[in-house]
């Protein structure tokens, strides 16, 4: 007679620990070249991009078959997941608009970053400020999330001054107080060293 094993649930933490000695064990394959590594992290880093949209996706199909609302929607998340509802949400946001983006704007989906909460950020632009974001070549998929909301601050500042040229500005005046901070320490430097 064999006896079924009980159900076995894995819990938050223990989930951390498995993906990660899995992703100790997957590193220990022996990649020799540089072509290798880069074919390795390419694949590894599109798949992540995939999965979010998947993640968004499923988690819209959750809601909607599950029909959970408010707050049996916000336990279920809780209590079962190994995320927050915050991070559900942003990732459910970002697939819904890479979904309406693809319709609209297909030739854009190459433009947007491998991250969700950076793609949920360009979400929340008003469509006329997505727009000049896109236009003005500020959305790439290099773009991080604080650079869209540096930009959607930016866009609030000056009406007669476009949000792309407040950014800008912006960027030039934190580059200038860099360089005010290197020519300070090279003077020190050369202080030291007895150079005038």
């Amino acid at each position: 007679m064999t006896t079924k094993a009980a159900p076995f649930k894995l819990t938050k933490g223990q989930l951390r620990t498995d993906t990660r000695v899995e992703a100790i064990d997957r590193a220990r394959v022996m990649l020799t070249t540089a072509e290798q590594f880069r074919d390795e992290i390419s694949r590894l880093w599109f798949e992540n991009e995939r999965r979010f949209v998947e993640i968004g996706e499923l988690l819209i199909d959750a809601q909607e078959r599950l029909k959970l609302e408010g707050g049996e929607w916000i336990a279920w998340v809780e209590a079962t997941l190994p995320f927050k509802r915050g991070v559900a949400h942003k990732l459910m946001a970002a697939a819904r608009f890479i979904r309406d983006e693809a319709l609209r704007a297909p030739e854009r989906i190459a433009l947007l970053p491998p991250s969700y909460s950076t793609v949920y950020e360009i979400s929340t632009l008003p469509e006329p400020l997505r727009e000049e974001a896109f236009r003005a070549g500020l959305i790439t998929p290099a773009t991080q999330r604080g650079a869209v909301s540096e930009f959607k601050r930016a866009s609030s500042a000056k009406p007669d001054e476009t949000a792309a040229e407040m950014l800008l500005r912006r960027e030039l005046r934190r580059l200038e107080r860099q360089r005010a901070a290197l020519d300070t320490r090279i003077a020190e430097i050369r202080r030291r060293l007895g150079e005038s």
